[in-house]
């Protein structure tokens, strides 16, 4: 039996295999005789793969790390560049000579408690600082040179001192001559017929002997009675006893304060200067005062 024509040469085998290897197997056989076309190249069917994809896609990731790498580094330098101009090395602190002021001579500073004295730096003609040391600690205020603190300041530091102590029967006023007079009325300094201070009025003498301390003024010191009528020993009349009381705040004032006497005046006025009518007990005990009356002039020895 004569086999089938088969031109091209393809065994049984061959001629039932897939159409896909057969058109490839032509292909080979095509181009291995010199016969391969493009019309027969777009038959073919090139299988895909994975790997190329992959490679295109970690080739793209490498360049953006690559970008972004660079782009940090970059925006690095520009920082520290900007950082190290606009914080330049600290320059060496020179200090400033201290201004030029007019120094006052140095003066000892009396202690009031006690005998000794101490010297003080010299400082500078400052009433304002003088006034508010003075409401922090008012015994500490020493003492100045002469009119050292203003009539107003002395006026405000005398309020501020019966506000303190919370005396109501205690007045401080500014007189028509521009004094500042502080007016102890009633039993607060002494009592009836007497011219012993009360230990009640001891720490407010105290405190106001600093404030006469601070300055060089005339101080005059004015005793006031009632016109009860006073007959004994120590005082047959209101004159004695007036004159005794103004005269022992006086003293008291001089020597808790260390100042100078030639500065004081005391002065009795018995009962011929009221300031309300004597037509009560109430109006009485008003009447019943110690003046201590701060001038302007000023004490020349």
């Amino acid at each position: 039996m004569t086999p089938d024509f088969n031109p091209t040469g393809e065994t049984e085998s061959q001629q039932t295999a897939s159409p896909y290897k057969r058109v490839r197997a032509r292909g080979v056989m095509d181009g291995l005789n010199g016969k391969f076309s493009n019309e027969d190249l777009s038959n073919i069917e090139m299988p895909s793969h994975w790997a190329v994809p992959w490679s295109d896609l970690m080739m793209v990731m490498m360049v953006m790390f690559a970008v972004m790498l660079a782009t940090h580094l970059a925006e690095r330098d520009v920082s520290e560049l900007f950082k190290k101009d606009t914080n330049p090395q600290p320059k060496e602190h020179v200090q400033p000579p201290p201004p030029k002021t007019s120094l006052t001579q140095p003066q000892p500073q009396t202690d009031l408690h006690s005998d000794q004295t101490t010297p003080t730096q010299p400082k500078v003609d400052n009433t304002k600082e003088q006034s508010e040391n003075f409401e922090a600690k008012p015994a500490a205020l020493a003492k100045t040179e002469q009119g050292a603190i203003p009539i107003q300041d002395i006026l405000r530091l005398s309020k501020h001192l019966v506000t303190e102590a919370n005396l109501e029967d205690i007045d401080v006023v500014l007189t028509d001559n521009q004094s500042v007079k502080v007016s102890v009325r009633g039993n607060l300094l002494f009592d009836l017929g007497k011219a012993d201070l009360k230990p009640e009025a001891i720490s407010f003498l105290q405190n106001l002997s600093t404030i006469i301390a601070a300055n060089n003024y005339q101080i005059e010191v004015a005793g006031h009675t009632d016109n009860f009528p006073v007959s004994n020993p120590a005082y047959p009349t209101n004159w004695e006893l007036s004159s005794a009381r103004a005269a022992r705040v006086a003293r008291y004032l001089i020597q808790f304060g260390k100042l100078e006497p030639g500065r004081f005046t005391v002065i009795g006025h018995s009962f011929y200067q009221p300031t309300v009518a004597m037509d009560s007990l109430a109006n009485k005990a008003k009447n019943r005062r110690v003046e201590i009356i701060i001038t302007r002039l000023e004490y020349k020895p």
